[in-house]
């Protein structure tokens, strides 16, 4: 990646390419933005309950993937953790 370069516009890129049916491409932001994720889910509801709110996450995020504007994809999988967070200690 070139200086300047916005790691984003990868995942932008990236989140198009699913929204067409590309399900490496949905992997591939699994790959890049799983582990970022995971901590901050385990930082609420510790590591235990994280591993199977993470899978629910980037199921609802796939699931809904055609509805996700693409450039707010982080934004909206930590929308859809913090919810998940909350309805665990429900």
């Amino acid at each position: 990646m070139g200086p300047g370069a916005n790691p984003y516009n990868k995942l932008t890129t990236l989140v198009e390419q699913a929204q067409a049916g590309d399900a490496d491409a949905f992997r591939e932001l699994y790959r890049r933005t799983a582990q970022a994720q995971y901590f901050n889910i385990s930082a609420k509801v510790g590591a235990e309950a994280a591993a199977d709110i993470l899978q629910e996450v980037y199921l609802i995020a796939w699931q809904n993937i055609r509805d996700i504007q693409p450039q707010y994809f982080v934004g909206y999988l930590h929308a859809v953790g913090q919810n998940a967070c909350l309805r665990y200690y429900e």
